[in-house]
């Protein structure tokens, strides 16, 4: 054997004996390659989707924001509409307070004097009657609610004409006080502000009658009207105040 052919069948041997351990780690090199790109992939995916989450909280976060700023401004204009529906100057207000137990029926808005509201205007929303306004303070005023024991309103019933005075009673509902028992009332009537009292303007709504009957030696009847405003979801008010005089 010549030295050219020693050395082939050489390089031959060494071709044969180090395909297979090359395949090998060519292969392992690929896998453990593919295995990195997989996993770089999967932390990358990992970050997007993280990332369009956020983005989604984000979004999801504007909607609410936005829907409730809808909501909100429906509110006002609704009350706004009182302005010419009724022909009323008025001041929208947000409620900022409550009473601090549920036997004080009072609310804080946040207007005051500053904004012209002074003691004893009437406090109104699209639903009916709130109350009226009983402290007043520069920036803000307190309002005792229709339904609180110290609130009366002058009345009458649409249907019949018959004219009466509500006060708060317990349970979120107002009675007739000294109804004298002739006055025409039944139940489901609706009752709406009379103006005699030169609080209220007239024919504000404040309830539907849900009982009736009589009280003492038969001289009076006893009646109660659950009122159409819900006055634990309040969160904006108009006070009703007085008419700018014409020069």
């Amino acid at each position: 054997m010549d030295q050219k052919s020693a050395s082939r069948w050489y390089e031959r041997f060494i071709v044969t004996v180090s395909s297979p351990i090359q395949s090998i780690t060519t292969y392992t090199y690929e896998h453990i390659r593919g295995f990195f790109q997989h996993y770089l992939l999967l932390v990358q995916t990992s970050k997007v989707n993280e990332q369009l989450l956020q983005e989604r909280s984000v979004l999801h976060s504007k909607l609410i924001y936005l829907r409730e700023t809808e909501i909100e401004n429906q509110r006002l204009r609704e009350l706004l509409n009182l302005r010419s529906s009724l022909a009323l100057n008025i001041e929208v207000a947000k409620v900022i307070a409550r009473g601090a137990s549920p036997f004080e029926q009072v609310i804080r808005i946040q207007k005051g004097s500053n904004q012209g509201i002074e003691n004893g205007f009437a406090v109104i929303k699209t639903e009916g009657v709130i109350g009226q306004v009983y402290q007043t303070y520069s920036d803000h005023s307190d309002v005792a609610l229709l339904i609180d024991k110290i609130s009366a309103i002058d009345v009458i019933v649409q249907r019949s004409r018959a004219r009466g005075v509500l006060k708060g009673d317990r349970f979120n509902q107002l009675r007739f006080e000294f109804l004298p028992r002739d006055r025409d009332l039944r139940v489901g009537d609706i009752v709406v502000s009379s103006g005699m009292d030169k609080v209220f303007p007239k024919g504000i709504p404040v309830g539907e009658v849900t009982a009736v009957g009589e009280k003492g030696k038969n001289l009076f009847l006893q009646a109660t009207v659950k009122p159409f405003v819900d006055f634990s979801r309040i969160e904006e008010v108009a006070v009703v105040l007085p008419r700018p005089h014409k020069p």
